[in-house]
Parts: structure tokens; sequence; C-alpha cells
């Protein structure tokens, strides 16, 4: 594993073990993340949906292993600071919907991500 692989599975594991704001648990959806710069807050150059439970909120509203996350709640992610994405992910209220605009192959979509009940 690279150190840039293990740089990026940690910023992830980071953004969903440690989201104080909206519930990570109960959504079903893992992320990986491509960075560079310092590795105590490095850039977010991609951030991509790299595994969807089925049956899971994140299924059940159309999300896909491989989108590519473009913007969350009208926030553009890709340059982002990694600790200025966790702030903002912890930001969000519990209950209010996640709203991403993902990049998949040559479309953009809209997925929205009910949060009403999680924990």
């Amino acid at each position: 594993m690279t150190s840039s692989t293990r740089h990026a599975l940690l910023v992830a594991v980071l953004l969903l073990s440690f989201a104080g704001g909206v519930a990570a648990k109960g959504l079903g959806f893992s992320i990986e993340g491509k960075t560079s710069g310092f590795f105590l807050n490095p850039v977010m150059d991609r951030v991509t949906i790299s595994k969807v439970e089925p049956g899971s909120v994140a299924a059940d509203s159309g999300m896909l292993a491989g989108d590519v996350v473009l913007e969350l709640n009208g926030t553009h992610v890709p340059g982002m600071r990694a600790h200025a994405l966790m702030t903002f992910w912890k930001s969000i209220p519990n209950g209010t919907p996640l709203r991403f605009r993902l990049q998949r192959r040559q479309a953009i979509v809209n997925v929205v991500l009910p949060t009403d009940g999680l924990e």
C-alpha cells in the first residue's frame, strides 16, 4: 500500500468515523479520497464512493459505487482541505438531507439521502 493510499484511507476514516453532525452510520456508503499536499491536512483532489451497501439509505437513494462527489449540500468538495471537509460534514445538523452532486461516468446526477431517524 502506497503512502498516498494510506493517506486517502485515513482521510476517509476520519471523515466518516468522527462525523459529529449528520450520522455516518446507517447511510450505507464508504468513500475513498485522492489527496495531495501536507499529510496532516491534505487537499481532497477527488472523493469517490467506494462502496454502497445493498438496501441502505444510499442505495435506495440511487448512489452507486464509483460515483465521484462534486458537491455536498451546495459546497464544492474537490479542492477542499480534509479538515475543512470534516468540519463541514460535522456542521450538518441531524435530520438535514444530504444533497450530493455526483459525476457518474459522463453524466452529472443529483442524489438526496434522507437522514431522518439516523443515530
